[in-house]
């Protein structure tokens, strides 16, 4: 179930309970539909058996009219009559007999022996040939008739007394599977929220404390895939900021650092002014003062610049890109430098083309190389080397300097870090450009080392990339 997304288990849950109230549904349109039919075929069968019911009746009717005055007045007319009114009922009996789950079989039997009697006394000249005896057969007749119409009333009564009780028993089953199917889709419904809403009050919880500023806790939650997804992004997140906590408690560690030593030399100054205002030492306090402002400035200035830079980095836009190309246009753009040092840059590059943020990675190049030619000797040479994976750009820098101290690799992407011993004043900067290629490094999902391989300095960069 941990492999399910929350939009494949909604709609799960939505199918489900589509299927269940769907077929419930369907079984109740199927039995309308059933009780419809059933209906209209008793209908129609219960009009049809009624009609004729009433037109045997009126046919009974018709027969002991027809034979009494036949008796009467013996004319062949009357007795036509009667032939017909026969013929007719017979015709009755025999669509009668087409109900064969109206148990009428004995009953229409003795129908016919009572009028093939009466048929034969009709036609029997003799004197018993008179309405009085003919009488106890109409009276049969009228007898049987009744009986008939008597059964077929208990046969349709309880036939629609049969589909009464089917309808009440389909209509019971109907709401028992519909109270399932709704008792199913709660508890579904229950547990789909406990899954979906869990991790999301867990990610809330992760969230406020990351508000709070608490960074080391993992973020780790249980359940559907892309919330665990949603989940592991956060957790980067919560270690790229809790970097990025350290990174600004170490800037300003660093800021503090540096700026109170220039601070404290002016007070000095200023005190060592006012308490020696001689016209012989105004002039070397001031040199303190201004060298000292200079190095605020500096500061500042290289602080000022780091923010701007991490600040426009966020704006990343990405170009395909010729890579030799591209690091050639880096190094020319230190072609000033390089050539009040007679230093000389090599590149070494596959001919491929990349998608790179061009501008956030001319800036990191800048910074190495800018680095690289301040500590290279004069008439040395750099090498700008480039390799390239499927998903990964390796980038190396390789000066001819005096290397970075063990005891300062550490702290060398530091702000305004100058290292165990203080530089020379050729060397000294605004002391942020490693430390700018760090951040802008990281933002774009890399990373930047130094490598101390004896042979002077070598930072080397990794930056994601699309071939």
């Amino acid at each position: 179930m941990n492999r399910i997304s929350s939009r494949q288990a909604m709609v799960a849950w939505f199918t489900l309970i589509l299927v269940l109230l769907g077929s419930t549904v369907v079984q109740s349109w199927q039995l309308l539909e059933s009780l419809v039919t059933q209906s209209r075929s008793s209908n129609e069968q219960s009009v049809r058996l009624a009609a004729t019911l009433q037109e045997l009746g009126e046919r009974n009717t018709d027969l002991e009219r027809s034979a009494r005055q036949y008796l009467l007045v013996r004319q062949d007319a009357f007795r036509a009559n009667f032939d017909a009114a026969l013929n007719q009922s017979m015709d009755l009996i025999q669509q009668l007999e087409t109900y064969q789950d109206i148990p009428l079989r004995p009953i229409l039997d003795e129908w016919r022996f009572a009028t093939r009697e009466l048929e034969k006394n009709l036609k029997d000249p003799g004197m018993e040939s008179t309405p009085l005896t003919t009488q106890t057969q109409f009276s049969r007749l009228t007898e049987l008739y009744n009986h008939i119409r008597q059964t077929c009333q208990q046969w349709m009564d309880i036939r629609n007394q049969r589909q009464l009780t089917e309808l009440e028993t389909k209509q019971v089953q109907l709401k028992l599977q519909f109270l399932l199917a709704l008792v199913a889709s709660i508890v579904v419904a229950i547990i789909l929220g406990w899954w979906l809403l869990r991790p999301i009050h867990q990610l809330e919880h992760a969230i406020t404390l990351m508000g709070r500023g608490y960074f080391n806790d993992r973020i780790s939650v249980y359940g559907p895939v892309d919330i665990r997804q949603l989940a592991a992004r956060l957790d980067w997140l919560r270690l790229r900021l809790a970097g990025i906590e350290n990174d600004r408690k170490s800037v300003f560690r660093h800021i503090s650092r540096e700026l109170s030593m220039p601070i404290i030399a002016v007070r000095e100054a200023c005190t060592l002014f006012a308490e020696n205002a001689s016209p012989a030492n105004q002039e070397s306090i001031i040199d303190i003062l201004r060298h000292n402002a200079d190095i605020l400035q500096k500061r500042l200035d290289g602080l000022t610049r780091m923010t701007t830079l991490v600040f426009e980095a966020s704006r990343q836009q990405r170009q395909r890109v010729s890579l030799p190309q591209f690091l050639q246009l880096a190094v020319d753009a230190q072609s000033e430098r390089c050539q009040s040092k007679k230093i000389s840059i090599r590149v070494e590059a596959p001919t491929v083309h990349v998608q790179l943020d061009t501008e956030n990675v001319s800036t990191i190049l800048a910074a190495l190389l800018q680095n690289a030619i301040t500590f290279s000797p004069e008439s040395g040479e750099i090498i700008l080397r480039a390799t390239n994976d499927k998903d990964k750009l390796h980038l190396e820098c390789q000066d001819q300097g005096p290397g970075v101290p063990p005891e300062d690799a550490e702290h060398i992407f530091d702000p305004f870090y100058q290292g165990a011993s203080q530089m020379s004043a050729e060397h000294q900067g605004e002391g942020v450009g490693l430390a700018i290629a760090r951040e802008l490094t990281r933002i774009l999902g890399g990373n930047v080392q130094y490598i101390s391989n004896g042979a002077g300095a070598c930072f080397c960069v990794d930056l994601p990339h699309e071939n």
